[in-house]
């Protein structure tokens, strides 16, 4: 009987970390997609004579229908169930990755990263919902965490790997490659996580009173300012160190390689450190943080080792947010966690979009230290807001006080059917 116990214990210890390395897989595949387009532009543009920054539109393609189709597939996710979501974005981003690598003109081209855009916003919150419903809640931050950091690995491994493999057997090769990825992706997902039926009332419960949909708004606000702050800066980082640091483009590359490290070591700590501290001591410690490390760098951009130390700290510190908001969002929704995951990540999109306009102004009236000061001050703002953020018990109580107020509504009126209480 005890050597059951023992063996049924360490089985669903192995099950468990083996659902996080799958979901830690199938987001570094979504991060690679994503960010080894930046160094396969000038490979794109001489294969359909375009300027850079006209295939540049494949980014911005990809980041708007991410950000619009995101909250639609949360609420596809809480409909219809995680794990359908999940394998349908992954088949659809097989597809969207063929079209791209066999794209015979630009608008082609464009048109597979619309569909590949709104695949990965279907995959992304299904993961983190799914790894979130698989985790004991005192784990939940740590485990996002891990999980999270499959996507910032993919800046410093799989977006180099795949640029040098592109020099070799050209850049369609690598789109080809992430559809085969994702296809078998797609089975082992299947088999990975349980499949669960919606809820027949879950379409009533997902029409939000205003109040509610205002505190969600509220909620994830410090996710589109945290990332307008850090991808303002971190768009223009090469050519910015280039210009006022009078970098080589080795020591940028150099330099790019401990920023991606400290991206990883904060991903990996912000989820523990939310578990023992809590999320909103974490978020406002890295927003903090990220605004100071930016107010310093602007100081000494002529000292190339306080230079490297500081965009070392200045990632750690800033992706030490992303996992505790999660959890934050996790904690105070715990009924519609895909939805408000899904809403977070067009917030961290947007906010990506911001920053790259915002910081193109800024560079282009000012200085490089004019932007990290800029960029500094937007990320004070994201402080503030998440200092007055009312905390999760609070959230969980308003939010349910209009639900129940939303349901006592409906069952007033004859003919509709009941609305359950406490969704919220």
């Amino acid at each position: 009987m005890a050597f059951r116990l023992f063996a049924q214990r360490h089985r669903s210890l192995w099950f468990r970390q083996g659902q996080l390395l799958i979901g830690w897989l199938t987001l570094f595949v979504i991060g690679t997609d994503l960010f080894v387009v930046s160094p396969l532009l000038p490979l794109v543009a001489g294969r359909y004579q375009i300027s850079t920054s006209t295939a540049g539109w494949m980014v911005t393609a990809f980041s708007i229908m991410y950000m619009l189709a995101a909250p639609f597939c949360g609420l596809l996710a809480d409909r219809l169930g995680r794990r359908s979501l999940l394998v349908a974005g992954l088949l659809s981003f097989a597809v969207a990755n063929g079209l791209t690598g066999l794209a015979s003109s630009f608008p082609w081209l464009l048109g597979s990263r619309l569909l590949a855009g709104s695949a990965a916003a279907a995959i992304t919150p299904s993961i983190y919902a799914l790894v979130s419903d698989a985790a004991p809640p005192q784990r939940r931050g740590s485990r996002l965490g891990v999980v999270g950091s499959g996507l910032l690995i993919a800046i410093a491994v799989g977006a180099p790997f795949g640029a040098i493999m592109a020099q070799a057997l050209g850049w369609q090769t690598i789109f080809l490659g992430l559809a085969v990825a994702s296809l078998i992706l797609a089975l082992v997902n299947r088999g990975t996580w349980p499949g669960r039926s919606p809820s027949p009332t879950a379409h009533k419960a997902d029409q939000l009173p205003s109040l509610q949909a205002w505190i969600i708004l509220r909620t994830v606000g410090p996710t589109a300012i945290w990332s307008a702050a850090l991808y303002g800066v971190y768009t223009y980082l090469g050519a910015g160190l280039r210009t006022a640091a009078h970098f080589s483009p080795s020591q940028v590359a150099t330099l790019l390689i401990w920023y991606g490290a400290g991206i990883v070591a904060g991903s990996l700590l912000g989820g523990y450190l939310s578990d023992r501290f809590g999320t909103r001591v974490i978020s406002t410690i890295s927003l903090g943080g990220l605004a100071g490390c930016f107010l310093l760098l602007s100081l000494v951009l002529n000292h190339p080792l306080l230079i490297f130390i500081g965009f070392t700290i200045a990632p750690l510190l800033a992706q030490l947010f992303l996992p505790a908001q999660q959890a934050r969002l996790v904690q105070a929704f715990p009924n519609r966690r895909a939805l408000l995951l899904a809403w977070n990540n067009s917030a961290l999109y947007l906010g990506i979009a911001l920053g790259s306009a915002i910081g193109g102004i800024l560079l282009g009236q000012s200085t490089f230290a004019g932007l990290l000061i800029g960029c500094c001050g937007i990320g004070i703002t994201g402080c503030l807001l998440s200092l007055i953020l009312p905390d999760r018990t609070a959230l969980r109580l308003r939010s349910s006080s209009n639900t129940q107020q939303f349901s006592a509504e409906n069952r007033s009126r004859p003919n509709e059917d009941e609305v359950p209480c406490g969704e919220a």
